[in-house]
């Protein structure tokens, strides 16, 4: 075995993963985020935060979070 076959096996395991990760967020549901984002935020202010629309996520430099 060359070390240069190990070395190719753990990039593509590396790009693998990298690719998932980057799948799973694109692809994710943010809406269930609503329910624990307005409990946090009443637990550390004591106030209520009502998000009545869709959560969005705009992917870019910075990354945007709006309520639609």
């Amino acid at each position: 075995m060359k070390p240069g076959w190990i070395l190719k096996g753990m990039a593509a395991l590396a790009l693998a993963t990298v690719s998932l990760a980057v799948l799973s967020v694109a692809i994710f549901g943010w809406n269930w985020l609503r329910g624990p984002i307005e409990r946090v935020t009443f637990e550390r202010t004591g106030r209520q935060l009502v998000i009545a629309g869709d959560l969005k996520i705009t992917y870019g430099c910075p990354l945007c979070a709006s309520a639609l």
